[in-house]
Parts: C-alpha cells; sequence; structure tokens
C-alpha cells in the first residue's frame, strides 16, 4: 500500500514534467521567435510547481512508507531502486534554494533562443553573456548540492551516477593517446572522393529520405515524428511518445542524415524502455526535474552513436 501511494506521487512529478517536455519541443521547432518571455515564465512555473511535489509532505509521507515496504527486497529490485532515486533526488532539491532552480529554468530557454539567433548571425559576443551566466549559475548549482574533490562532481553524478572527475580524467587521457595516432593515420591516406555529397540536395527530399531511413533502422512513428529544428535534438513525453528533430542543408547531405540517425538512436531507446518503468522514478531526472528514461545519459548517447556511426556509417549500410 505504501509503495502504491509512492507510485502514484512519482507518476504526478513524471506527468508535470513531460508537461515541461512538451512546451520545450515546442518552444524549439514551432514557437515564435517573440514567444520566448512567456515561454520561459510558463517552463518556470511548472517546474516550481514539480520541485512542490517531489519535495511536498504527500511525496515525503509516501517515501517513508514505501522504503519501510520494499526494505526487504534485493538492492536490485526495481521497486527499491525507484525509491532510492527519489530518496536521492529529493535530498538534493532540499540543498538548492528554489529561486536558483526559477533561475535556471528562465535561463534554459531565454539562453537557447539567444543561441539560435546568434548562430544564424554567427555573432557569439551576442551569446557569450548567456554562456556566462549558464556556467556561473551551474557552479552555484554545484556548491549547494555540495562537493569535496572537484565542483564538476556534484553536477557530473547527475548524468553519468557513480562517476567523477577523477575517474573521468584517465579515461579521456586513454582515449587521446589511441585515438591522435589513429587520426593521423586518416590524414596521412590520401583524401577520399566527397564531391558527391556536395551536391544539391533538397531539403524536402532529404527529409522524405531521412524519414524512410529512421523508419527502416526501426523508430517507430506510430508513437513518434520527426521534426526540423535549429540544433537536432530528441525528446519524449513518456515512451509512447518520442520526438527527434534534425537540421538539413541543401547543399550537403550528411548534416540531416546522420543527425536523424543519431537522434533515432535516442528515440528508440525511449521507445524500447519497459512499460513498467514509466511513470516512475526510474524515468525521471529528479535532481534536474526532468523526464528522461534510461540507465544514465552515457547509456543514452551510447545508442544515439552507436545507431550514427557503426550503423550509419558502415560500407554495409
Amino acid at each position: 500500500m505504501g509503495y502504491d501511494r509512492f507510485a502514484e506521487e512519482s507518476g504526478r512529478l513524471n506527468d508535470v514534467l513531460n508537461a515541461v517536455n512538451l512546451l520545450v519541443w515546442d518552444s524549439r521547432t514551432q514557437m515564435p521567435a517573440g514567444g520566448t518571455a512567456a515561454r520561459g515564465r510558463q517552463i518556470a512555473t511548472l517546474t516550481a510547481l514539480a520541485r512542490q511535489i517531489a519535495t511536498g509532505p504527500a511525496m515525503r509521507d509516501a517515501l517513508a512508507a514505501a522504503r519501510d515496504e520494499v526494505a526487504g527486497e534485493p538492492e536490485t529490485s526495481r521497486r527499491r531502486r525507484a525509491v532510492a532515486a527519489m530518496q536521492e533526488g529529493v535530498a538534493a532539491l532540499d540543498r538548492i534554494p528554489e529561486p536558483l532552480l526559477h533561475e535556471a529554468a528562465l535561463l534554459k530557454t531565454e539562453a537557447q533562443a539567444a543561441w539560435a539567433a546568434a548562430r544564424a548571425r554567427s555573432d557569439f559576443p551576442a551569446f557569450r553573456p548567456y554562456l556566462e551566466r549558464s556556467f556561473a549559475l551551474q557552479r552555484r548549482i554545484a556548491d549547494a548540492l555540495g562537493w569535496s574533490d572537484h565542483p564538476y562532481d556534484a553536477l557530473l553524478k547527475q548524468y553519468e551516477p557513480g562517476m567523477t572527475l577523477a575517474r573521468l580524467r584517465p579515461l579521456f587521457a586513454t582515449l587521446r593517446n589511441r585515438l591522435l595516432p589513429l587520426m593521423q593515420l586518416v590524414l596521412d591516406r590520401p583524401p577520399p572522393r566527397r564531391d558527391f555529397l556536395d551536391r544539391d540536395y533538397p531539403v524536402d527530399r532529404q527529409k522524405a529520405f531521412a524519414r524512410l531511413l529512421t523508419e527502416r533502422v526501426g523508430f517507430d512513428y506510430g508513437h513518434g515524428r520527426l521534426d526540423e529544428a535549429v540544433h537536432p535534438f530528441e525528446i519524449s513525453f513518456t515512451r509512447d511518445d518520442v520526438r527527434i528533430t534534425a537540421r538539413y542543408r541543401p547543399g550537403y547531405l550528411p548534416a540531416g542524415l546522420f543527425a536523424a540517425l543519431h537522434e533515432a538512436g535516442h528515440g528508440m531507446y525511449e521507445q524500447g524502455i519497459d512499460p513498467e518503468i514509466g511513470r516512475s522514478a526510474l524515468a525521471t531526472d529528479i535532481i534536474n526535474l526532468y523526464a528522461v528514461g534510461g540507465a544514465s545519459f552515457g547509456l543514452h548517447e551510447s545508442q544515439s552513436r552507436l545507431l550514427e556511426n557503426r550503423v550509419g556509417r558502415s560500407r554495409r549500410f
């Protein structure tokens, strides 16, 4: 009984965050430029509501009851993992001041619109203040969450549980040592023929081709759609409604093609999530107040790059 109440509260939180996702998707694909300020306020309001649900008395009471109910279950059980995830998320939200989360929600929408406008003009100085504010704000969030060795650790573990900068640096060093000789090997070879890539490819036909390819590799258009965006992304409103986007260049085929395959990899990962964990804490990034499925963002990205690079760039494909 206690876990059922917890599951319902978790579902309410997930529902609100999926509504935020819908507003975000619309802001990047459909919304007119003049709607940015109002949209930022709408997202900030819903984000505040989500925080109230996550940290409110109903959630805390349900969480305590659920924790007692699942205490005897294996640590790997879904119910116990969901309780642990919510407990960790609520504890983190308690440490972040509500005005700071409100500021972050507003800034994300403003910065995205500013970036798109600056990109169109190749005007980095116009975007720079938003980038600097974003860095400063994330540092404040890291300080609020708490850290010991490096402030980035407080942020990194939100995306890759268990990862720290101390563990990440040797990994990157190993990759660098392996990749630099490989890159030099490629540069030393005769340049490949690429004239067939730099031709006139009408955007409408590119879109049709991208849809055909993503459907063939397994993206379910009965529960998803492909749209156009300044910067390609994937976002979902549960596994039953997954949106992917691409950006096309009339004179260069790979840009739209590989963007669509990449985002389809993200989308197929979301569509393949077990329905049993939908609307649960396991389909919610509680600390960042974001509805998203998957074990980690690293695993999420592995699926997109698998489809884009290992499949899409293979000779057979």
